[in-house]
């Protein structure tokens, strides 16, 4: 009887080890609807207001691709950095006329921290705020052969009241919010 006590409590400590030992998470994703994109839309507003010219017109924003670590706390909080690059070109008009292209890339880094409201079994309900600077780069290639760049960097924020997860070991996650992630955010984490 000793026996299969301590059996039985090898296997449960054992279990419950091997589930504590998953505190590493390393995520992929991809979003749509940045606050780069929201910045840069009013910046060309402001300008177009300002200077009576069209900068930047047909913009076409490619979304934005996201790495992450997060590291668990505890059962409530994970905290952690991530990674986001997204790609957007326009067609450079000046007093409507056609004056070449542009190309912007903009790099995020930041620190983020989840609140996990409760998991059951494979599911988990969490939301996400995160803080961090992003980098701007902008290559001008005007139609007579010049270029121009321009860089710049600015904070930014991610806030996403609702995460949700599928998965233990592997899975897929969706949020919403706003900020550098945009407004609708999905892909894959795997934990270790």
């Amino acid at each position: 009887m000793k026996k299969i006590i301590l059996g039985l409590f090898l296997v449960c400590l054992a279990f419950n080890l091997s589930a504590q030992n998953r505190r590493h998470e390393l995520r992929g994703g991809y979003g749509v609807g940045t606050s780069n994109e929201a910045i840069n839309s009013l910046s060309d507003i402001l300008i177009t207001d300002a200077t009576k010219n069209v900068v930047g017109g047909d913009k076409t924003f490619n979304g934005a691709f996201n790495l992450g670590y997060k590291y668990s706390l505890n059962e409530k909080i994970n905290v952690g950095a991530n990674f986001s690059y997204e790609r957007a070109g326009a067609t450079a008009f000046v007093d409507v006329m056609k004056s070449g292209e542009l190309k912007s890339h903009y790099y995020t880094i930041a620190a983020e921290a989840d609140y996990i409201y409760f998991r059951r079994e494979n599911f988990t309900f969490y939301s996400t705020v995160g803080l961090g600077g992003t980098i701007y780069d902008q290559k001008y290639k005007m139609n007579d052969g010049g270029e121009d760049t321009k860089s710049h960097t600015n904070l930014n924020f991610q806030i996403s009241p609702i995460g949700v997860k599928y998965g233990d070991r592997l899975g897929f996650f969706g949020e919403m919010g706003f900020g550098y992630k945009g407004l609708f955010n999905f892909g894959l984490f795997t934990r270790f």
